[in-house]
């Protein structure tokens, strides 16, 4: 019992007696990780247990001759020397080191704002008298855990500051160990010469009408194998591929085999995405599961010609196009300029019916896109463009005609899309294209007979969903054509635990965000912190307990209150920041709707009311601060002055949702949106009311309404960007 080894504050000596056995459960958990990571054979695991073991042998070594540690220490550390090479799982070493930078930075600002609390604020609030080293050194202890010494006289706000404290050290240890661990990532895009190179083999051995997705949209990498290849993208750890191999036969399993191999070097799950049953088979033959996600619509075109267009319901859709004088015209490429501006009209319009974009698996608008493809436009007896459809490229060996935007004006006649798919099929037969690709329908044609539980699910997903999203109907209309349906499938590594994963990855992958996230993410990130600080007052039971959860929270900044000049100050600071995003919004993204426009100038007005009444705080003493309003109140300047800020504040703010839920009820989307409007327009008008006849729910009505108006702000923040998005226009040919 003796060769035992003693508690670990008795080897690493800074640790306190008083936290050993807390850090003792922060490292057995950190073991538990560890663990798994060797499982994956994580290169930084092996290099972590390395030099753990030969720290503790030296250690041992140091202390005192033992000879069983140093035996086990040993064996453990000759093992793992020798399966070395099977720890080939690399970790993105870029996360890392941005993990070690933010959390020092973290964990620094933390020290500063606690000693700044202990050295400056303790000697107005409190009377105590700490130097600077004093201050040093208590903050330091304070992180690894030692109590704070008795001359100090701690006090509950103390312990809320060393806490806050240790707090960030755990996240900021949590943030390293975290990236410590994390799959590779790929930056980037793919150079110019592997696209090259992609194309080439695309021409070679192409298969699928779709293949030209492989080349476009620009969002995806290359893995080559002489002189076949897959597409893929990475997200969260997931490699996803499009479609699958695009090989020789010969080649079509080494590249599988070798994909794979690559992929578990990074540390990367695979999925395939979109795959027919012949692919999805081959990677299950590799130990991928399966699950069908829907079907795609391919159309005979000779017996369409000959027998489907000869049925009633054709019969019909050529009649009332004759009537209603809709006809068809081919745009070859490059298409104008002016022919472009055409189709954005008819593409703004269609998304904001609702719609949304997908990228990675089709192609967004764009005037580079469509420049190089062949459109059919269908007109109106006025000679308006109305809707269009875009073929797309073909490669390789397949012949088989497939558009990608299928897109139209709203309140188009119910025949039009039908009209214009049909004569697109009849042109591409006379071309010599016998099928045509109608495209993919999510959730159609699902096996329900399947005895695999995910196809069970999926098929249950069908059926509960269908009143909130359109695959049903889309499948409907696609039916009209009576095409043969071709089964697509998910092929993803990880079983039943890692398909959320999956999931997730690919809705990341899929969904488009009209360019770039970083250059628009700022706005929301200042907006967020903006609103943080003004609904900063649950700080308050800390600070002012008296005023935290009663009376109007616009006393935590009355004149001789407590730390009144932190919540100004973060009002004021929330306001700057908030024009600062606003204004940024207003001048780059330039919203084209009046209600938007004006909702905009109205959160511009309400922010400038917040700064106002934040420099002008509630006289001390007023029965302002209790929520309690009479005219006596209206003798005092300061508190009229203060009053006016607040209601510009809140009255601007209310107009703002106001007109910005009017916008989305005309385009007949409201949902959420709805509520949340409808709650600040409550929570300010009834709420008022409410809080006058009864002055103890006044501070808790105001409250509410300060958190709505936070998350307002995001929100509409993040839905100028996205409408922008949407009409965006990129770089032109």
């Amino acid at each position: 019992m003796r060769h035992i080894p003693e508690r670990l504050e008795s080897v690493i000596a800074f640790i306190p007696e008083s936290t050993g056995r807390r850090v003792l459960f922060v490292i057995g958990i950190l073991f538990i990780y560890l663990s798994e990571q060797i499982s994956r054979r994580k290169q930084n695991a092996w290099r972590i247990v390395v030099a753990a073991l030969t720290v503790l042998i030296l250690l041992t070594l140091a202390r005192r001759f033992a000879p069983i540690q140093l035996i086990s220490y040993g064996a453990v550390l000759s093992l793992f020397m020798l399966e070395r090479k099977s720890f080939v799982v690399r970790s993105d070493t870029i996360s890392l080191r941005r993990g070690l930078y933010i959390a020092a930075l973290q964990l620094f600002g933390a020290m500063i704002i606690v000693g700044f609390i202990f050295l400056v604020l303790d000697q107005r609030e409190f009377g105590r008298h700490i130097t600077t080293l004093q201050t040093l050194h208590l903050t330091t202890d304070a992180l690894l855990g030692k109590p704070l010494p008795n001359y100090v006289g701690p006090t509950r706000y103390d312990d809320a500051l060393i806490d806050m404290l240790r707090l960030t050290g755990v996240l900021s240890a949590l943030l390293v160990v975290s990236n410590l661990f994390r799959p590779l990532r790929l930056r980037g895009s793919s150079s110019h010469q592997n696209h090259i190179r992609a194309q080439a083999s695309l021409t070679a051995h192409g298969m699928s009408s779709e293949d030209f997705f492989k080349l476009y949209p620009a969002d995806k990498h290359y893995f080559f194998y002489e002189e076949s290849f897959v597409a893929y993208a990475v997200r969260g750890g997931t490699a996803l591929i499009l479609d699958g191999v695009c090989a020789t036969v010969s080649d079509a399993p080494a590249l599988r085999s070798a994909f794979l191999e690559h992929c578990k070097r990074n540390g990367w799950q695979i999925a395939v995405i979109h795959s027919d049953e012949t692919e999805t088979l081959a990677w299950a033959q590799l130990g991928l599961d399966y699950l069908q996600i829907g079907s795609e619509a391919i159309i005979d075109s000779q017996e369409f010609v000959d027998e489907t267009m000869g049925s009633k319901h054709f019969r019909y859709v050529r009649n009332r196009a004759a009537k209603e004088g809709l006809h068809v015209e081919w745009w070859q490429p490059p298409l104008s300029v002016t022919q472009l501006a055409k189709l954005e009209h008819i593409s703004n319009a269609w998304l904001d019916s609702g719609r949304q974009e997908y990228t990675f698996i089709m192609g967004p608008f764009s005037y580079e896109y469509l420049h190089d493809c062949r459109v059919a436009v269908l007109y109106d007896d006025s000679q308006t463009a109305i809707a269009y459809v875009n073929l797309l490229p073909l490669y390789g060996h397949t012949n088989t005609a497939s558009i990608d935007h299928m897109r139209s004006l709203p309140d188009t006649s119910s025949v039009a899309m039908h009209f214009l798919l049909q004569n697109c099929i009849e042109k591409t037969l006379s071309e010599g294209n016998p099928e045509f690709n109608l495209g993919f329908v999510p959730l159609a044609k699902l096996e329900t007979e399947s005895p695999k539980l995910t196809n069970r699910l999926m098929a249950v997903l069908r059926r509960v969903g269908s009143r909130f999203y359109s695959s049903y109907g889309l499948e409907q209309f696609k039916g009209k054509f009576e095409p043969d349906w071709s089964p697509r499938y998910l092929a993803y590594q990880g079983g039943v635990r890692q398909l959320p994963v999956t999931i997730t990855a690919l809705r990341q992958i899929i969904t488009y965000h009209g360019g770039k996230r970083r250059r628009w993410s700022w706005p929301l990130i200042l907006l967020a912190v903006a609103s943080f600080l003004y609904a900063s007052f649950p700080l308050a039971t800390f600070m002012n307990p008296r005023y935290a959860w009663h009376g109007l929270a616009s006393a935590l900044g009355g004149d001789g209150q407590p730390y009144a000049w932190f919540f100004n100050g973060a009002d004021v600071v929330s306001g700057f920041l908030a024009i600062a995003a606003l204004l940024w919004l207003f001048k780059t993204k330039r919203p084209k709707d009046s209600y938007i426009r004006t909702a905009l100038t109205f959160a511009l007005i309400s922010v400038t009311g917040a700064i106002v009444a934040a420099l002008i705080p509630l006289p001390h003493g007023s029965s302002a601060l209790e929520g309690r309003l009479s005219l006596k109140i209206l003798t005092h300047p300061t508190i009229v002055a203060h009053g006016i800020a607040s209601f510009l504040n809140s009255f601007a703010f209310v107009i703002a949702a106001v007109l910005w839920v009017v916008y989305w009820l005309n385009k007949k989307l409201f949902g959420w949106r709805i509520v949340l409007a409808g709650c600040i327009v409550l929570f300010s008008t009834i709420g008022y009311v409410v809080g006058q006849l009864i002055p103890g729910w006044s501070g808790s009505i105001q409250r509410v309404f300060i958190l709505l108006y936070g998350v307002w702000y995001v929100v509409f923040a993040y839905d100028l960007i996205r409408l922008h998005s949407r009409h965006r226009t990129p770089t032109q040919p």
